[in-house]
């Protein structure tokens, strides 16, 4: 792997995330949610598709408004999950055997044709598959993988125990949003940090998020305050120094700090303190991508090593040396809640929390920092 080595924390990504989820549509939820949506607004191909693959489904049960909605997804042979519109689809059957010829716009399907190769009888097919579940408040994270040139959203269920399992769900389901308290059900991956997911019940709508990006009116002075934790593991791997992140950070011409001052036209600063030395986790470099154990270690080595500070601190970095099991350079959650969020090159991969949970997430390697 080629890797880049440089810090760029938590500038671009942050408005991009939080303008685009102005714009995205709300469909008849309530208030400026931070509404999870398919890419039904992504423009359809100008050509048809044919793919083939294997019916699947998930279902969303709001016990709040009393509505139950059924997506029925084509799991491709090719490995890409796209979900299922016109032509008879929404009727198949999980298990089905289908070849489909259609036009896509973004995650959806709009089917124009299709030919069944084998199903599953229907009592079959509607046999429960839900074996295990996780409960707790439903976020989107962002994560990128500049070594691969790629990004992606994930939902993620942050439960009580602060502990995050990120949900599988193959779409963006148009009738979940951030903040929801949900229970979703499927099969626990093999690394038990991740679900795959059949279906979901939603228990609370949640909260409409704060952030200022939403609208375009002139807003009060904000100051964030915020914490960048460096946490190394038994390796004793320091990819860099205390100073050379507080720099990128607060004293660079382009730092994280300026950045927000600069676009938020002075609204928006950041009250920022960087560790002075790595914290030690006290546990060896993880063979899972478990960002949560990694981030709750920091919590506490943090606690250890300075008691008296009882600063409340709305944003939370972690940045942690590099890890083969953490596909992404970067990942942050909760960047719809003010400022939240990281944003890091392939040298340096970090995390970020908008102050309600313990995010942890930072995968860093390299020598030096552009």
């Amino acid at each position: 792997m080629k890797y880049h080595y440089r810090l760029v924390l938590c500038t671009t990504i942050a408005v991009f995330l939080a303008a685009a989820a102005a714009s995205w549509p709300a469909r008849a939820h309530h208030g400026a949610d931070a509404v999870i949506t398919r890419s039904q607004s992504a423009p359809l191909a100008a050509t048809a598709e044919t793919a083939a693959g294997t019916i699947d489904e998930l279902v969303v049960d709001n016990r709040v408004t009393g509505t139950t909605t059924r997506y029925t997804l084509l799991r491709r042979d090719d490995g890409l999950v796209v979900s299922l519109h016109g032509a008879g689809s929404e009727g198949l059957f999980k298990g089905t055997r289908i070849v489909a010829t259609g036009r896509r716009a973004g995650d959806t399907l709009q089917v124009e044709s299709l030919g069944v190769t084998s199903g599953p009888s229907p009592q079959a097919a509607i046999q429960a598959t839900a074996s295990e579940q996780v409960q707790g408040t439903l976020l989107l994270a962002h994560a990128d993988d500049f070594e691969n040139d790629r990004s992606e959203f994930k939902m993620v269920v942050r439960g009580d125990d602060e502990r995050a399992t990120e949900l599988r769900l193959g779409i963006m389901p148009d009738v979940l949003r951030s903040g929801m308290r949900v229970v979703a059900y499927g099969t626990l991956g093999a690394d038990r940090l991740s679900l795959e997911t059949n279906r979901v019940e939603v228990l609370a709508l949640g909260t409409a998020p704060t952030s200022k990006i939403q609208s375009f009116g002139v807003q009060s002075l904000t100051t964030n305050k915020v914490l960048v934790l460096l946490v190394k593991f038994t390796d004793n791997v320091e990819p860099f120094t205390s100073a050379a992140v507080q720099q990128v950070m607060v004293t660079n011409p382009g730092s994280v700090a300026n950045y927000y001052n600069e676009v938020s036209f002075g609204q928006e600063q950041l009250n920022i303190t960087v560790t002075p030395s790595w914290l030690q986790s006290g546990i060896a470099p993880p063979a899972t991508c478990d960002y949560s154990t990694i981030g709750s270690k920091a919590d506490a080595a943090y606690a250890a090593a300075f008691p008296a500070d009882k600063t409340v601190y709305q944003n939370r970095f972690y940045v942690f040396s590099h890890l083969n099991a953490c596909s992404w350079a970067g990942l942050s959650r909760g960047v719809l809640a003010g400022v939240a969020a990281v944003g890091l090159a392939a040298g340096l991969s970090a995390a970020c929390d908008d102050g309600s949970a313990a995010m942890p997430t930072t995968n860093t390697r390299g020598k030096r920092m552009w």
